[in-house]
């Protein structure tokens, strides 16, 4: 019998998912791993033997991966800025771009002060609402999304991360099930902006997998941010900010949807260089 060690392990299984058509396969290999062992990825490189139950538990992991099964829902989490989240393959897993996007937002609210408060709209698995809690012990923030596995899964992690307490989840299509009374210093968003012709060009693990709700929007990709231009004032206190992700070529069809709305509005790269945030102000 085959004595598995985990360097052995690492690169048999980086060299299956890479012949499979996996992106990153070392990394994906890293992950699944490290969870099935229970050990830090720098640990792996440190040669020591596998036992059997571990490698039948992996197979079944590898197996789904090798699917096209993003790794992040095969072992349930995820990492977002320094933060675990937990996911639950009903909301779309976190990028780095969204970190941008967060990292902004977090800025504002320091800014801004005691007693601030933010609105994620579409708020997935929680996690652009528990880095702004985690980094802004002052302020507070509502979840709004209208998928119900979305709000159970961002419910989930405010809890575990013990933010749950300033935090209000709520179910709401964009801004359709929120009370116009309530009003922001900061909106936050990563709304879907994947036009119809793009989201064919997708992966297969994100078209397959994550829940296309959350990535469709409609045939250019500008539904939402047209919803937002229309709806957001009612939800703004003075001197507040939009912080928008958005499609790395949709800035310039983006500017005119707020400008004709009265918004000054400019586009800023992301840390890859890449124009990827909308800022927008209304004074």
């Amino acid at each position: 019998m085959t004595e598995w060690t985990t360097t052995k392990l690492l690169d048999w299984v980086t060299d299956y998912l890479g012949k499979a058509g996996a992106d990153n396969p070392r990394l994906k290999s890293e992950m699944l791993i490290s969870e099935v062992l229970g050990r830090e990825r720098i640990e792996l490189y440190i040669t020591r033997p596998v036992a059997q139950d571990k490698l039948a538990e992996l197979r079944a992991k590898i197996r789904k991966a090798a699917e096209g099964m993003p790794v992040e829902y095969i072992i349930g989490k995820t990492t977002f800025y320094s933060l675990e989240i937990t996911l639950n393959g009903k909301c779309l897993i976190p990028r780095p771009e969204t970190e941008d996007l967060t990292e902004r937002g977090i800025e504002f609210l320091r800014q801004r002060g005691e007693g601030a408060r933010f609105l994620d709209l579409g708020c997935g698995s929680g996690c652009i609402t528990a880095a702004i809690l985690k980094n802004c012990d002052k302020c507070s923030g509502v979840c709004a999304d209208k998928s119900d596995g979305a709000l159970s899964c961002a419910g989930d992690n405010l809890q575990r991360l013990k933010l749950a307490e300033r935090a209000k989840i709520k179910q709401s299509d964009m801004f359709a099930g929120l009370e116009e009374g309530e009003k922001y210093d900061l909106i936050i968003s990563n709304p879907p902006y994947v036009s119809e012709s793009e989201y064919q060009q997708l992966s297969r693990s994100i078209r397959d997998f994550e829940p296309s709700e959350a990535l469709l929007a409609g045939e250019e990709g500008l539904d939402y941010y047209r919803i937002i231009s229309e709806e957001t004032e009612k939800f703004i206190l003075p001197d507040s900010l939009i912080l928008l992700e958005i499609g790395g070529t949709q800035g310039e069809k983006i500017k005119p949807i707020f400008e004709q709305k009265g918004y000054n509005i400019s586009i800023e790269n992301d840390f890859a260089g890449n124009p990827r945030i909308a800022r927008i102000y209304k004074q």
